[in-house]
């Protein structure tokens, strides 16, 4: 999956310590939190059009504050995910991912 650097036809420089797994491993986790924040979105859009047609009542306010919460958690996950991606590909020093001990 890592192709960031096709266009070039040369391997990426990774941070120490990081495989093309790892950053697969990253890619993968901002896809799946990208998704979840989508479906938060339609949620929230599904439910604002319910309560503007009269088919259903507006929720709880705290309710409201944690659906805000969880998108603006799953946002930040997102974007700092694809930093760290960035940041891997560009072969900075960044903290590698942890490793299972040896046995």
């Amino acid at each position: 999956m890592l192709d960031a650097t096709a266009h070039l036809g040369e391997d990426p420089i990774l941070a120490p310590g990081w495989s093309e797994d790892d950053v697969d491993m990253l890619d993968g986790l901002a896809r799946l939190s990208m998704e979840v924040a989508r479906d938060i979105a339609r949620e929230i859009h599904a439910h604002t059009l319910a309560v503007v047609e009269g088919k259903t009542a507006p929720r709880d306010p705290a309710e409201v504050v944690r659906t805000g919460l969880d998108f603006t958690r799953v946002a930040k996950t997102v974007r700092m995910t694809l930093v760290l991606k960035a940041k891997v590909l560009a072969g900075e020093e960044v903290e590698p991912p942890p490793r299972p001990a040896a046995s």
